[in-house]
């Protein structure tokens, strides 16, 4: 039988729905209420698409190793559906958004602040129980808010969670994925 199942498949699989983090993981502490965005419904989508520039060239193909072609950028997107309405998450899931501090009234608004943008941590437990770490940088949500709710369910939030360059590091793309080993 062919197959990639080898000895260590077990240890490298992915396991579980995982956690959206405020702050990145730093051991068990980091799982708090506090720390944590939101309980999710149907896991978490991660994905970072490079954009390709090829020179165009008469009599050249499409896809020649070592014919200048490079990345132009990254397309960092984390897609999920958050399932508690509290007011942090309806703030994010707006983008650009503001609470009064004394009714707790929520107002969108037009302008996009610097804090608007604030790195979020995608974590998932491993087969050997260490922590794969995803780190979606200056995220921002651009799916804006869309609430479902269900009869006799949960209802939920959809998000588009996108990754943006910082303008002082345009050289770095904006994400990072790190494995981190458990006591």
């Amino acid at each position: 039988m062919i197959t990639g199942l080898n000895a260590g498949t077990a240890q490298n699989l992915q396991l579980g729905a995982g956690a959206i983090l405020k702050s990145a993981y730093a051991g068990a502490s980091s799982l708090s209420a506090s720390n944590i965005l939101s309980a999710t419904n149907g896991g978490m989508t991660f994905s970072a698409v490079p954009t390709y520039f090829t020179p165009t060239v008469d009599g050249i193909f499409d896809n020649v190793k070592g014919a200048g072609r490079t990345i132009t950028n990254w397309a960092v997107t984390l897609t999920f559906t958050a399932v508690e309405a509290d007011a942090e998450v309806l703030l994010r899931a707006l983008g650009c958004a503001d609470q009064d501090g004394t009714t707790g009234v929520i107002t969108g608004r037009h302008t996009i602040k610097a804090t608007d943008y604030a790195d979020l941590y995608a974590i998932a437990e491993k087969g050997d129980g260490s922590i794969i770490q995803i780190t979606i940088k200056n995220a921002l949500n651009t799916n804006g808010l869309s609430l479902q709710t269900v009869n006799n369910g949960n209802g939920g939030i959809s998000f588009t969670i996108s990754g943006n360059y910082d303008i002082a590091a345009l050289d770095t793309p904006p994400f990072e994925i790190k494995t981190i080993a458990t006591a």
